[in-house]
Parts: C-alpha cells; structure tokens; sequence
C-alpha cells in the first residue's frame, strides 16, 4: 500500500498541480513533490507548469535548414505568440501546435559560413509564457525546458554516381553515394532537371550512405548536374 504522502505518483506536472492530494502536492523542478520535501522553496510550484519535451525526430538535417521537426511532450502552451523554439541559438519556424504537438521548421545555425561542412549538435530549447488558466486547463504554462539529446546539423555532401549512362527509355537504377544523405525528414533527386523515385536507401556503401533511384530520362551528365534536396 502505497502511503498517501506519495506526491512522485504523479508523473505530469497538470496532474500533479490540480490533484486534491490532502498534503498538497506541487511541481518540484522536474518531479512532483510535498513543499516539506521539495527542498527548494522557490522552485515548488502549485498553480504553474514548465513545457515538457518528451521526443522529437528527425534528430538531424542538413546544414542549409529546412528540416521539418516534431516535438512530443506536455504543456506546449494554445497560443502561437506564447510558444518559441530554437535549435541552439537559431529559431525553428513553428508551422503548427497544440498542447502536446510542435512541429517546425530548422533554420541554418546562426553565424555559420557557407563553407562550414563539420557536423553541430544543438539542443532543442522549448520557451512557453502563457499565464491564461482555460476552463479545461486551471493552471499557467511558464518556463523552459532543453532537450536531453542532442540536434545533429550534418554537412552533407554527394560525392559519386554509377552508372554514368542508361538507355533512352529511362528506368535505369542509379547509385549515389556521399556523406550524410540520410539526414532530414524529405529527400528528393535531380538528374537533369528531371526527377527521380528513390527505391531504396542502404546503410553503408564506400564511406557514405548510398541511395538509388530509377531514372525516366538518359544518365549521360556531369557530377555537378545532379541535385539532391535533403530537409
């Protein structure tokens, strides 16, 4: 049996802050709690929730942003204008959220020259200030949280293609290879100017993750008329 002064049952900071617990329970930093055990007198909260960030993917994008990011967690907070995110110290565009949903846009990492190609880890920083409790909601959102792990901003780069032709009817399957081509959350293909159909995506293939594609059009082009779109 379980003692009634288990305030640590409560998992979520807007269950623990609205329970009629008869010790009064309230939000101890990261953890529901008693004031007498919270240790911390300014850090025990019972009427206000920090934002939450349980998971996010994809954890990496190329450099030049543009990644699309979904956020899981509690307490992001109803109004657009009381809700910021950022990779690091660089915004990620918001494009749509709700209480437990954000899912924005990543941008370059801020004073990063165009040359740059090392990889930058980021931690994604969630900010909430709405201080209006909502019928269905009797407490304030106000505070920060940072994910534990880490963004990747990976440099990536195309370094190879095979076969170099195909026959005029097209359907050749195509091999790239570079480094990080896995990275982003979209990944789209040029030869040309015409599109491909990515069929397969495999791990490792000489230093660098190759991807194939089935071409509608000859393969008879220079390295650098191949464009690759990764966000």
């Amino acid at each position: 049996m379980l003692p009634l002064k288990s305030c640590h049952l409560y998992m979520d900071c807007g269950l623990c802050v609205t329970t009629e617990h008869p010790h009064g329970c309230g939000w101890c930093g990261d953890h529901c709690s008693t004031a007498a055990d919270c240790g911390d007198g300014g850090a025990f909260r019972t009427d206000t929730c920090p934002p939450r960030i349980r998971t996010f993917s994809p954890t990496s994008g190329p450099l030049v942003g543009g990644t699309l990011i979904t956020i899981h967690g509690d307490d992001f907070g109803l109004l657009f204008a009381n809700i910021s995110v950022l990779l690091g110290d660089s915004v990620c565009n918001i494009v749509k959220w709700s209480m437990q949903t954000i899912t924005c846009i990543s941008t370059r990492p801020r004073g990063m020259p165009e040359s740059t190609t090392p990889d930058l880890e980021r931690a994604l920083v969630v900010t909430v200030d709405d201080r209006n409790p909502y019928e269905d909601r009797q407490y304030r959102i106000e505070g920060r949280h940072q994910s534990l792990v880490t963004f990747r901003y990976a440099g990536v780069r195309f370094e190879s293609f095979s076969p170099r032709f195909g026959p005029m009817a097209g359907r050749t399957r195509l091999t790239l290879s570079g480094q990080h081509l896995d990275v982003g959350t979209h990944r789209g293909i040029k030869v040309a100017g015409i599109q491909c159909d990515i069929y397969r995506r495999v791990s490792i293939c000489g230093g660098g993750l190759c991807l194939g594609a089935e071409l509608n059009a000859k393969i008879d082009v220079p390295l650098e008329s191949i464009q690759q779109t990764l966000v």
